[in-house]
């Protein structure tokens, strides 16, 4: 596992941030399309596709083929 991975997901929790704009924090725009960091990343963490907050996989909730967190999945409509 690569520390700088580790790092940029840590970064990205708990935010909204794009995945593009952590890139850019830490000169690592070469990443964005890098399938071994977004395999690791889709393991840690996602973003929450009616929030878009990054969150835990452990606050992942799937409705309508969307992935949202829990909190949005209390209040889906």
């Amino acid at each position: 596992m690569n520390n700088l991975w580790e790092t940029i997901c840590y970064d990205l929790n708990g935010t909204c941030k794009q995945l593009h704009e952590a890139l850019e924090e830490h000169e690592a725009e070469h990443l964005e399309d890098h399938m071994p960091f977004l395999d690791f990343l889709d393991g840690e963490i996602f973003r929450c596709a009616c929030c878009g907050w990054w969150s835990g996989v452990s606050e992942m909730s799937d409705i309508e083929e969307e992935t949202v967190c829990v909190d949005c999945a209390e209040s889906w409509d």
